[in-house]
């Protein structure tokens, strides 16, 4: 545990893993700064970069966290996770069972901590949350819309 926001900050897992909030060049902390000013400093994979397919939805749709921090951000219609009900495990990385859910993942209760939502964490067999199940490569596409109003795009995990 950190001891420090200090320490959490500028922590391997954390640090540069976000964009700094302060204007481009107007940072007081300049190169010392733990936030990346630009996308060559970012320690994280941009995938609202990549293009938006059926792969794209199944292998890279919410597995990395959300870079930006401003408030004006757009977190519904963001391809990053936000929080952990948000967040999927990369279903080429992590062997888990999309058709049943965790039994001690609770569906609708905020869960701040992973190992709160499961004790097994990324190791669990199950899927934690309906993110994970209908855009696994064994769930996508396979059953039917039946959304009145759909997009009918890629985003959707159900086909029409």
């Amino acid at each position: 545990m950190a001891h420090s926001n200090v320490e959490r900050l500028y922590h391997v897992e954390k640090y540069k893993t976000k964009f700094c909030q302060s204007p481009p060049g107007e940072c007081v902390y300049g190169s010392m700064c733990s936030f990346a000013h630009s996308e060559i400093d970012i320690k994280i994979r941009l995938i609202h970069k990549f293009v938006r397919d059926a792969e794209f939805y199944m292998f890279y749709f919410k597995t990395e966290w959300c870079p930006f921090q401003n408030k004006n951000h757009n977190k519904a219609q963001c391809v990053y996770a936000h929080n952990w009900q948000d967040f999927r495990r990369k279903p080429h990385l992590f062997d888990y069972d999309p058709r049943n859910l965790c039994q001690n993942w609770e569906v609708g209760t905020f869960i701040g901590n992973y190992y709160k939502g499961c004790v097994l964490q990324a190791f669990c067999a199950h899927s934690h949350g309906w993110k994970e199940q209908v855009y696994h490569p064994l769930i996508y596409k396979v059953y039917h819309c039946k959304e009145m109003n759909c997009n009918e795009d890629m985003s959707c995990a159900y086909y029409h």
